[in-house]
């Protein structure tokens, strides 16, 4: 919705400039991205659902979590932009990651933390309790943006269009600055093992990194072409072996006794052997291996491929086929997940049957990969020569069929497919969404009849409904979309400078106190013109009057001291210092954050105000202090949005006093986030994960 919005918005600002809400601001984008957007509605609004597809529906973390730079990602992928539909899928990303920190904020207050599957009311252990209470909170934004406005939601406004090749090239293309950046992570762990067990199977190295099935799947063209290379190595096997069986001092040599035929040459199909049918096996390899590599011609005596390298070359495209497969299959779920909305239809309406069917073209890829039938391919690709060395064995009484030796040959390569990409990343996706569609079924009823509760209890009494019933005038649609608007006209609001000192993540708290418009006085009025707590999200400025929500507490602080149950009620930068979830459980006394979901100014290198000059947006000032951002602070009554040590939202007039910037983007590991009342459309309300289908992880 947000991604129609700006697009209207641009149209009616004369083409290039977008009216920020509840503030009175406009700010320009360039012509060429605002052309990209007026005119490529549907890949722009692919791109606002983007990370969520990438690497998979549901297992997002590649493209969403701590320490990847997702923002960095977004940045990437613009840059890898060739056309306008591309540059346009590319600025929905930061249209998805932008939206998503303002209503994780108001999501995590709800639910209890950053999105986890290891949650504190667990001490840290797996739990789906906190997977399903994010998914609820954010399927009743979108349930509220339905019924306020129904049009929003039909098949003309949900419509997209993945850029594949775009998106192949990018997120799967392994000299790709954007899949490398996705994978840097993955990678190291890989080469970690393979450094930890030196001369180990590919299979048995996989194993060994300890991945989660969105890094398996990221990793696949990866796979894929290291199984590739072993392809390439075949040859040399077979040449090896062929060498043994004629060598006379090994004992298969010197039992299967092989001498040249008529042409004088041994390696050629007329060698002579001193046993056939009584030493079948060797017989048959050997006589299937030399085959394999023997030089073919045409009729015209041109130089033709070897028999090996024809099943060589059918086997590379198989493999290849993977990405066309994915690609197909995450359309499929893309465009179920994003269908138009039916009023009472059911919180989450895919069903596992349904998923089933739509994760057919990658299922129907590995399982035809790894059951191929050796002797219909070698038929289809070499119908003459494989009759020929059928009829040559069979004439000897051996009936061992060449396609069990070919199979013999390049099931090394087939096997390792099966155990990485089938079994730990297809087959691991669907298990894992089923079981998210049965823990929603059994928990959501009564999570949504407490959020209900607490909506109700937050709202000014003046108001009529809760904030979500005035979901369009609330600070948590106003921010969001503002925050997309600014980032369309200059990236650094949301991109870090370098490293970690800004932005982190799209999942975790405190998000937008660590963006430019957090950070900045002279910007957060603009942008942020209820402030950027939790208390901003759920106020509404209407018809010119301010409903501040009544509650004072925020989003936690998700910073631990002692105890993997709850966060520490005071933390101190120490207690903030990010670590992984090993480390965390590990450590006696249980001290870190894993989602870095706190306000810069409990960070060792918190974010500073860059001073930007954003066309339309208030100048920066001419002697700069910078900062650091605060604690989160929310608009009060009259007066400009100034200091940063927290205020509250007051009862009427323009933005007040003490819009804060104290926040944090810090992202989770272990999420699958997504918000669908029916179809997952708050992707494209909010850039919410396609009902609640991501997969994190924390650490």
């Amino acid at each position: 919705m947000i991604a129609n919005d700006i697009r209207k918005e641009l149209i009616a600002g004369g083409g290039n400039s977008v009216a920020l809400k509840l503030s009175g601001y406009s700010v320009s984008l360039s012509e060429e991205d605002a052309r990209a957007i007026r005119d490529n509605p549907l890949e722009f609004r692919a791109g606002a659902i983007g990370p969520d597809n990438t690497v998979f529906p549901g297992m997002t973390d590649p493209s969403h979590a701590l320490h990847q730079q997702p923002y960095a990602q977004c940045q990437l992928l613009y840059d890898e932009a060739l056309t306008d539909a591309e540059r346009a899928y590319a600025l929905g990303c930061f249209l998805h990651g932008s939206t998503d920190a303002i209503a994780h904020h108001y999501v995590n207050y709800m639910s209890g933390e950053t999105f986890t599957l290891t949650p504190i009311t667990s001490a840290r252990q797996s739990s789906w309790d906190n997977v399903v209470r994010h998914i609820v909170a954010e399927s009743q934004i979108q349930k509220a943006a339905y019924e306020q406005s129904p049009s929003a939601f039909g098949a003309g406004t949900l419509a997209h269009t993945i850029p594949q090749g775009f998106v192949l090239r990018t997120y799967f293309g392994t000299q790709n600055p954007v899949w490398l950046a996705m994978t840097e992570h993955a990678r190291a762990k890989f080469e970690a093992a393979k450094s930890a067990n030196p001369g180990a199977s590919f299979v048995s190295i996989v194993n060994s990194a300890e991945l989660p099935a969105a890094d398996h799947l990221a990793l696949a063209p990866f796979y894929i072409e290291e199984i590739d290379r072993e392809r390439l190595d075949i040859r040399l096997d077979i040449e090896t072996r062929i060498a043994e069986l004629q060598d006379p001092s090994t004992a298969d040599g010197f039992e299967l006794g092989v001498t040249a035929g008529s042409d004088g040459q041994l390696g050629t199909p007329d060698d002579q052997t001193d046993c056939d049918f009584s030493c079948p096996v060797l017989f048959s390899t050997y006589k299937t291996y030399v085959a394999m590599l023997t030089p073919r011609f045409d009729a015209n005596n041109q130089p033709l491929p070897s028999a090996f390298d024809k099943l060589s070359e059918k086997l590379h495209d198989d493999l290849y086929g993977f990405m066309p497969a994915y690609a197909q299959t995450v359309t499929g779920l893309s465009t179920e997940l994003n269908s138009p909305l039916t009023p009472g239809a059911p919180q989450f309406s895919l069903s596992k049957s349904r998923l089933g069917v739509l994760m057919q073209p990658m299922k129907d890829w590995a399982n035809n990969i790894t059951n191929l039938d050796y002797e219909t391919v070698a038929q289809a690709v070499l119908p003459q020569w494989y009759l020929d060395l059928q009829s040559t064995l069979e004439t000897l009484g051996i009936n061992i069929p060449p396609a069990d030796i070919i199979r013999a040959v390049f099931d090394p390569i087939v096997q390792p497919i099966k155990d990485t990409l089938k079994d730990k990343a297809i087959d691991l996706a669907e298990e894992y969404v089923g079981t998210l569609i049965d823990e929603l079924e059994a928990k959501e009823d009564a999570v949504l009849s407490e959020y209900d509760t607490r909506l109700s209890a937050a709202a000014d009494p003046n108001l009529n409904g809760t904030a979500l019933d005035n979901l369009f005038d609330s600070g948590l649609y106003a921010h969001a979309f503002n925050i997309a608007a600014v980032t369309f006209a200059d990236h650094r609001m949301v991109v870090p400078a370098s490293g970690d000192q800004g932005p982190a993540s799209f999942d975790a708290s405190h998000t937008p106190a660590w963006m430019q418009p957090g950070v900045c006085d002279y910007l957060r009025p603009a942008v942020f013109p209820l402030g950027i707590d939790t208390k901003a999200l759920l106020s509404v400025r209407k018809d010119g009057t301010d409903h501040p929500a009544t509650i004072t507490e925020d989003a936690p602080v998700e910073c631990h001291s002692g105890k993997l149950e709850s966060f520490a009620p005071n933390a101190s930068t120490a207690d903030c210092a990010v670590t992984d979830l090993a480390a965390l459980i590990l450590d006696p006394g249980h001290q870190g954050s894993v989602s870095r979901a706190f306000p810069p100014g409990l960070s060792d290198a918190p974010a500073t105000c860059l001073n930007v000059a954003v066309p339309g947006l208030p100048d920066p000032p001419a002697n700069p202090s910078g900062g650091a951002g605060g604690t989160a602070g929310t608009a009060g009554t009259g007066g400009d949005a100034g200091n940063p040590s927290g205020g509250s939202a007051g009862a009427s007039g323009s933005p007040g006093n003490n819009a804060s910037g104290g926040g944090d983007d810090g992202g989770c590991g272990c999420r699958t986030t997504g918000g669908g009342d029916s179809h997952g459309s708050t992707a494209l309300l909010f850039g919410l994960g396609l009902l609640a289908l991501r997969r994190r992880r924390r650490g």
